[in-house]
């Protein structure tokens, strides 16, 4: 999963799952690390398979310190799940797409608009 999360070199974070609900976040580096700890709390995501979906929250499982550097490990616990009747089955599954809000014309500092297009009407 892409994250919304930039590390200083301006590198955006990939959060990953393993089979045991780990959660690996690349790149691997102290500033990452920092920075995904400090959004741990607000982190979810979900799993989708032929009986329901399950979403997880991520909690910091463990901390180590060695050589000057903390390095925290992460692990998904479920937070909610969605059981699928035995007739009932999932038929698509659409990602999030992040939009931009396109609008006419732009406010003033009068209040007035300033309309993008001849026709103010459109």
């Amino acid at each position: 999963v892409l994250l919304p999360l930039v590390d200083p070199e301006h590198r955006q974070l990939l959060m990953s799952v393993d089979s045991d609900l780990r959660v690996h976040i690349f790149p691997d580096t102290e500033d990452a690390n920092r920075l995904f700890y400090s959004n741990a709390h607000s982190i979810f995501f979900f799993i989708v398979n032929d009986t329901g979906i399950t979403g997880y929250s991520v909690v910091v499982s463990s901390s180590t310190e060695g050589s000057g550097e903390t390095r925290f490990e992460y692990k998904g616990v479920e937070a909610w799940s969605i059981v699928f009747a035995p007739n009932e089955s999932l038929a698509a599954l659409a990602p999030r797409t992040p939009e931009t809000v396109k609008s006419a014309g732009r406010i003033l500092g009068n209040r007035g608009v300033l309309y993008k297009y001849l026709n103010a009407n459109f």
